[in-house]
């Protein structure tokens, strides 16, 4: 019996052991199975590049959208084409990349010579063409076009392609404008006989507006004041005629014509300036402008018509330049102020006479000026004057004739 017991407890000595070696054989193999698990590598190409790891057969984490200034997120895609939208539900087998893809876009603005918008602006994709927005509408003015700049130099080809941020300008006139166009340019033709404040624009559809046509401001008795684009070149006849509240108005450098009685009447006009293009000025253009004090004659002047300044009772002088021909009738008769008259025309001196284009183109002013290189003047000087010496101004001498007692 004692020989059992030991026999017992020698063979539970021996499986003890090898028990715990076989389970610590075990415990070895699954840590094995553990530490052999796949990770695989993915590459993220988007603003910023990035990696991750991820173990086989697991998915990848749906990323944030990114965010870059001036361009539009797209999407993540399988191909750096960006033609192939990755699918986020894919177990990953393999390293794999992944691309994010992004739209350039510029920024389009509607908005009107001062700056200010009068459409809601938009984003456009390069290349893409940005939509003609509606007709912006404002009281007392009206819409014309959309224009590339704030000069409205040409209209804004709405079938081109964007590609970069871009403003369109919207160009309006006031409702107090009548405009006519033509094949190749604008004409004002009219305007409201209460208006008291106007600005002509310089375009209209694409053309310049280059006319001011006969009688438009005619009877506009309340004008007080006009703004003209520097693109007018011709003034028509009686375009402002009786425009008796018309103080100021500044006539652009490219005028070349202003027509008979143009000005006629503007009796609150003090100071005018006629360009130097202009080579003739029309019958009655400036008559009854009673508060003009000063007016030059520019030197390529050749005509001035009839009456053309008669009744301008405020002026003090004027200067007949040397390239004038021709002054018509009574050209500054009831010129009550006119005292000093410059004559530089040799023709014109010539033609002084008591009838006719001479004589009655003034009454009586008080001195006359001959360049004293001239030497033939008229009966008219000789016979209502007397030379009284010799005066110079800004380099030029005259022969001075005084109106006798």
């Amino acid at each position: 019996m004692k020989s059992k017991i030991l026999l017992f407890i020698l063979a539970l000595c021996l499986c003890i052991p090898a028990a715990i070696g076989l389970a610590g054989c075990k415990g070895n193999q699954n840590s094995k199975s553990q530490d052999e698990s796949k990770y695989y590598v993915v590459t993220i190409h988007s603003a910023e590049n990035s990696s991750l790891q991820i173990k086989e057969g697991e998915v990848i984490p749906l990323q944030a959208e990114p965010s870059v200034s001036g361009m539009r997120f797209d999407g993540w895609f399988a191909n750096e084409e960006c033609t192939i939208e990755y699918d986020f539900a894919t177990p990953v087998t393999k390293n794999t990349e992944i691309w994010a893809k992004f739209t350039k876009l510029y920024t389009v603005s509607f908005v009107r010579k001062d700056g200010d918008a009068v459409a809601s602006s938009v984003e456009v994709e390069e290349g893409a063409t940005v939509a003609r927005p509606d007709n912006p509408s404002f009281s007392l003015i009206i819409f014309d076009n959309w224009y590339v700049d704030a000069s409205m130099s040409a209209l804004y080809d709405f079938s081109s392609p964007v590609t970069s941020n871009l403003t369109i300008y919207a160009n309006f006139y006031e409702d107090n404008l009548t405009l006519y166009e033509y094949e190749n340019y604008v004409a004002v033709t009219g305007c409201y006989s209460s208006a008291q404040s106007v600005v002509i624009p310089a375009v209209y559809n694409g053309k310049p507006v280059t006319n001011i046509g006969n009688n438009a401001f005619g009877g506009c008795s309340s004008l007080i004041s006009i703004e003209i684009p520097t693109c007018v070149t011709s003034i028509g006849d009686n375009a402002f005629l009786n425009c008796f509240e018309l103080t100021k108005i500044e006539i652009p450098a490219g005028v070349i014509s202003i027509g008979e009685g143009a000005f006629d009447g503007c009796r609150s006009l003090t100071d005018i300036e006629i360009p130097a293009g202009v080579t003739i000025i029309g019958r009655d253009a400036f008559r009854g402008c009673s508060s003009l004090v000063s007016i030059n004659i520019p030197e390529g002047v050749t005509s001035i018509g009839g009456d053309a300044f008669r009744g301008c009772s405020s002026l003090t002088n004027i200067n007949i330049p040397a390239n004038v021909i021709s002054i018509g009738d009574e050209a500054f008769n009831i010129c009550d102020s006119l005292t000093e008259m410059y004559i530089q025309s040799s023709i014109i001196a010539e033609g002084l006479d008591s009838t006719g284009d001479g004589g009655y183109m003034f009454f009586y002013v008080s001195e006359i000026y001959i360049r004293s290189d001239i030497i033939s003047i008229g009966h008219y000087v000789v016979t209502h004057y007397h030379q009284d010496g010799i005066k110079t101004v800004n380099g030029v001498e005259y022969n001075k004739y005084v109106l006798n007692d």
